[in-house]
Parts: structure tokens; C-alpha cells; sequence
């Protein structure tokens, strides 16, 4: 993390596109900081989703932000952090029949 990081919650914002279909998907963020000499196998913290809907195929989604996401392990300013970022096509609320094309992610935080 930036050397200006506050040790707190972090959120996830999703750009993405599809080249079909119509619907929506739900698109997820959980992630774990690690230390050195830490093990790689550890669980992450608590994923956070957010739905977004298909508003035009081929053109830029930006989804909303999720909820405050908790980084497990000991968060900290220049310290890593590794993040798993996933669409969640079993949700009940990803209804869109299509591949979605994750084009970036946003993430924010509180500075010190």
C-alpha cells in the first residue's frame, strides 16, 4: 500500500464492457496484507460485491462502489497487500448470459 495509507477499509470500483446480451453482473473484491516471511496459503478478508447493469454492449460500465472492504492479516503504509478481484456469476444477481470484460479497477482509500 502507498506510504500515505491509513490502515483502514479500502472500496472497489469496476470498468467493464460486454460485446452482448443484456442483464447484469456482480463483480467482487477481498484481499489479504502480508508481511515478510508470511505464508501466501492465508485466507483473505470478507469480499465485498457490487451489481452492475448493461447499459449498452461495447461501450464503458463503471460500476458503483462496493462496501468497505476489510483487508485481512495486519493492513499497513508500504506494506503489500494482494487482492482477488472476480466476477460472480453464480449470484442471484448476475443475470447477464454473456462473458463481461473487466477493463480496470478503482481502488480507494483513507490517507493518513
Amino acid at each position: 500500500m502507498p506510504s500515505n495509507y491509513n490502515n483502514g477499509t479500502i472500496t472497489a470500483r469496476f470498468y467493464w464492457t460486454a460485446s452482448t446480451g443484456s442483464g447484469a453482473v456482480v463483480w467482487g473484491c477481498q484481499g489479504r496484507a502480508f508481511g515478510d516471511d508470511d505464508a501466501l496459503d492465508q485466507a483473505s478478508g470478507t469480499a465485498q460485491t457490487v451489481t452492475d447493469t448493461l447499459l449498452a454492449t461495447n461501450d464503458m460500465h463503471v460500476s458503483g462502489a462496493t462496501s468497505a472492504i476489510t483487508i485481512a492479516g495486519t493492513p499497513a503504509a508500504n506494506k503489500p497487500i494482494l487482492l482477488q478481484i472476480y466476477r460472480d456469476a453464480d449470484a442471484a444477481g448476475d443475470t447477464l448470459a454473456a462473458d463481461a470484460r473487466l477493463l480496470g479497477v478503482e481502488i480507494t482509500f483513507t490517507s493518513a
